[in-house]
């Protein structure tokens, strides 16, 4: 799988001269007080890694062919969140540095050992590190480099001294490393070219081509140690399968490199899942995704909040299941779509999940928190067992982001008051209202695929509603959920959209059967309509029944029938009365 990049521009930077190189962070602007800037996000193997420094040093850590290059740039980024105040716990002391690294004809190599300034004893830190190494030629001036001041004589006397300086113009990080990020790399997994034993270790993506930089800048590279003294000169061979080329294995950003089918499933190892559970990994529509707008295909105008029908439940248990905090209820309210036969679906909601950080990316950023209302199709209305479907769920995503307050929806989860141990729980101190708290969100923008479950076995068939409004958090909630579910054990990895259709404000579903009478959930009829020549038909049919009638009752009288009913009296009787031509019969 390759990197995603996701680099951004900083109007400002931050320049440190250390003992080993020269470290630039990007200035904290419009953040939070103690909240570190950053240069943007990298994507490994769909996990986040925020870019929190650059580093320049003199002679190269890596080789190419067993070559040294003047000098290196290393792009340090640590998984979201693990630069968060009170996520880890103090660091243990007592473990030695190492650095697994490989030598080999075009292959790069990581220099370990022989060096009293790095074979201390060194304490263990938890930060997950994925680091970009890119060499550095001589040849021509930097332009990343003169953006952060080198060579400009201001700036000298400072690196010298080793005091930290802000540059006040605009670093591109990403127009500056473009040309090696277009050329092979390589991946291994390793440790830290100078003092420090992360307990996960390193993941090291090594460029083969180099950038430029001129003999002026180098010079300024005059730190308190050498860049000889700096560099581990002793190579220590890695095996060649421990290498990647152009690509990255799937459990690269993994705890373990092996599977262990006698441990149960979790986060910290999401490429194992498939060998229980080979859908997650052969299927082709699975969830979790990194959205990206510039993809969306449809603008619709459907309004998820007139299709929401959620109402507040009291005394509601949040229950800490190994993996998130949850809380299931069946009670909460449902969702409605039109199905593919054009009447009501309803979707009953379920389970509300929530994870740190989240699951979904919008355009490579990754956010603190992501709450999931889990909803299942209803296959009749009853309050009893298998009223609902276990196949094609429905499920709303939202976002939340630190903020300066607590988020008064997560505080009913006991964020930050408290801590629900796993597998017990804890009930809710008020009513969950969804539609009140995420009100927001319901009448705003969202981003409509179809997925999978994010949890063994990977079922597909999920419609995924991501919403676009990002809600605030507070550090302290972030610290107690990390407490019970720290990196990286709450998310799945996000994963390959194999060119799926992602829609905006469109529910993607069918368009509405109309009826004049609806005779049951699934079944409908018109009112009969008949042509207008059919209205003849009654008006002939009336007319030939009056002349039936008609001639049924007047009947010409037979000359029998006249003698019968003039009681035997014929024309040639006189009848008593005056004139022979009117008594005559």
């Amino acid at each position: 799988m390759q990197p995603f990049f996701n680099f951004t521009d900083v109007p400002a930077a931050q320049v440190t001269p250390g003992d080993y190189s020269l470290d630039v962070s990007a200035v904290n602007h419009g953040l939070l007080p103690g909240e570190l800037g950053d240069f943007g996000a990298i994507l490994n193997n769909g996990r986040g890694f925020k870019v929190r420094k650059v580093s320049f040093k003199a002679v190269s850590s890596h080789t190419w062919d067993g070559q040294h290059m003047p000098g290196e740039l290393q792009i340090e980024s640590v998984m979201y969140g693990d630069e968060f105040p009170g996520h880890f716990s103090a660091p243990a002391a007592g473990a030695l540095a190492a650095n697994q690294s490989a030598s080999s004809p075009a292959a790069p190599a990581a220099t370990a050992g022989g060096h009293r300034r790095l074979s201390d004893v060194l304490p263990v830190d938890n930060m997950h590190r994925v680091i970009l190494s890119i060499p550095l030629k001589l040849g021509a001036e930097s332009p990343l480099l003169r953006q952060l001041g080198l060579p400009f004589e201001a700036y000298k006397t400072a690196i010298k001294q080793g005091s930290t300086y802000t540059v006040e113009n605009t670093i591109r990080l990403q127009e500056g490393i473009q040309q090696a990020l277009d050329g092979p790399f390589v991946f291994y997994s390793g440790g830290m070219t100078k003092p420090g034993c992360p307990d996960w270790g390193v993941r090291w993506m090594v460029y083969q081509t180099p950038l430029d930089i001129s003999l002026s800048q180098l010079n300024y590279l005059s730190l308190k140690i050498s860049g000889v003294d700096s560099s581990r000169l002793g190579v220590v061979q890695n095996p060649m399968e421990h290498k990647y080329r152009q690509s990255m294995p799937k459990f690269a950003v993994d705890a373990h490199a092996t599977c262990n089918p006698s441990k149960p499933w979790d986060y910290a190892d999401a490429s194992c899942w498939a060998q229980f559970f080979p859908q997650c990994d052969s299927a082709t529509r699975q969830s979790l995704i990194n959205i990206m707008t510039s993809d969306v295909v449809k603008v619709g105008k459907d309004s998820f909040l007139a299709a929401t029908s959620w109402k507040p439940v009291s005394r509601l248990q949040v229950t800490n299941t190994g993996h998130s905090l949850e809380i299931a209820n069946h009670q909460i309210g449902y969702v409605t779509l039109i199905g593919p036969d054009g009447f009501p679906e309803y979707y009953s909601v379920i389970s509300i999940v929530l994870h740190m950080p989240s699951e979904h990316f919008i355009d490579g950023r990754q956010f603190a928190a992501e709450l999931q209302v889990v909803h299942s199709r209803q296959k009749y209305v009853a309050a009893i067992e298998g009223a609902l479907e276990d196949a094609f769920p429905l499920v709303t995503a939202f976002l939340f982001d630190i903020g300066a307050e607590d988020n008064l929806l997560l505080k009913q989860f006991h964020l930050p008051d408290k801590m629900t141990s796993p597998l017990t729980y804890q009930e809710t101190s008020r009513p969950v209202d969804l539609m009140r708290s995420l009100g927001p969100a319901l009448d705003g923008d969202y981003y409509r695929y179809d997925g999978s479950l994010t949890t063994p076995g990977c079922n597909q068939g999920t419609k995924w509603f991501v919403f676009s409004h990002i809600f605030s958090m507070s550090r302290n909630q972030w610290n107690t959920f990390k407490a019970m579910h720290p990196n990286p054990f709450n998310n799945r990895p996000s994963q390959p959209t194999h060119g799926r259709v992602i829609a905006k404000n469109s529910f993607e579903d069918s368009e509405p059967l109309k009826s004049d009478f609806y005779l049951g959930r699934h079944f409908g009829r018109d009112r009969l309509h008949p042509d207008v020549a059919w209205i003849l038909v009654p008006i002939i049919s009336a007319l030939l029944l009056l002349a039936v009638v008609g001639c049924a009752t007047f009947v010409r009288e037979g000359v029998y029938a006249k003698l019968d009913q003039a009681g035997g009296l014929t024309g040639t009787e006189m009848a008593i009365g005056k004139g022979t031509t009117y008594n005559q019969f």
